[in-house]
């Protein structure tokens, strides 16, 4: 496998709400953490209509100050994720600042970025499961077979090819 062909099996094309194209690619670990972190943050706001009569949640500093925290974490992970058209803080020749973004798109971007990375509860907790599995047992005889086992076939362990 290819550097290139590792990066495109990864990314995704997506016509936004502006009817803008743009291509976004998973999640790196940092950004992972960014998104648990976010989504986390996320749960923490109460929703616009938790009330039976559906009156507005009362806005108070605390939910302002989690809002804004969980927006900064998602513009970092919209920078990462978004391969173009290029975004960073600041606009250049190059890129499109953050701020330039229609905020339906933005919170498109969000949203795509957030299922292409599939924190899926049940995925999530697979993963943290499959590694105490292997932690516990690193290729033992009771190892999950579906794991990819090193190859003998190189002196590192990998296949040739």
């Amino acid at each position: 496998m290819s550097v290139n062909g590792y990066r495109e099996k990864r990314r995704k094309t997506l016509i936004s709400p502006s009817g803008d194209e743009f291509v976004i690619r998973r999640p790196g670990r940092d950004s992972y953490v960014k998104l648990l972190d976010a989504q986390a943050l996320r749960d923490q706001i109460p929703a616009v209509t938790d009330s039976e009569d559906g009156t507005p949640p009362e806005i108070t500093p605390d939910s302002t100050k989690t809002v804004s925290a969980m927006m900064d974490l998602m513009d970092e992970v919209i920078i990462f994720c978004v391969v173009s058209p290029k975004i960073a803080q600041t606009a250049s020749g190059e890129a499109l600042a953050i701020d330039e973004l229609e905020i339906f798109d933005y919170f498109f971007l969000v949203k795509e970025i957030f299922e292409f990375a599939d924190l899926s509860e049940k995925k999530m907790k697979g993963l943290f499961q499959d590694s105490e599995k292997q932690a516990g047992n690193p290729g033992g005889e009771n190892s999950d077979s579906s794991k990819s086992e090193a190859k003998p076939d190189t002196p590192t362990g990998g296949s040739v090819g």
